[in-house]
């Protein structure tokens, strides 16, 4: 299993394998109302499929690039809710933006519920501005922002 990101003690950040994904959805189900099942998960294994590593999987991070356009796009990331406020997010985050830094890419994007606003502050201090927001159905208060930052 390859190392990605920096070594902590007993942590790591990590490239996900199918042996994680268990934990992964464990993780998704306890994260999001509308959990993606195994197949996208297995799916994504192709892509930047992160994962934080504590003696368990502690959190995950998908991200896909897209050369033609010169921009990636994070899909996911999702910690299991007894670990939040670690920085595992972060250390997701920071390990994601540095190899996406890598790929000759210009731009990353992601989505975010409005509501979260935790989830907005942590991106924006990895340098992501909100650039538009959505409202896919207005009288379920649905709506999300697009954030960007510049690699």
């Amino acid at each position: 299993m390859e190392d990605v990101g920096p070594r902590s003690g007993k942590s790591r950040v990590r490239r996900a394998v199918t042996a994680d994904l268990d934990s992964i959805l464990d993780i998704e189900e306890g994260s999001f109302p509308s959990p993606w099942n195994r197949d996208y998960f297995q799916a994504a294994l192709k892509d930047l499929f992160l994962v934080f590593e504590a003696e368990s999987v502690q959190g995950f991070l998908v991200a896909c690039a897209y050369q033609a356009a010169k921009k990636a796009l994070i899909l996911k990331v999702a910690v299991h809710p007894e670990h939040r406020g670690k920085g595992i997010a972060s250390e997701l985050l920071r390990t994601a933006v540095e190899l996406l830094k890598t790929e000759n890419l210009e731009e990353v994007e992601l989505d975010v519920d409005v509501f979260k606003s935790g989830a907005m502050r942590l991106y924006e201090r990895f340098g992501f501005r909100v650039v538009t927001c959505v409202s896919t159905d207005p009288e379920e208060n649905d709506a999300f922002c697009v954030m960007k930052r510049r690699l």
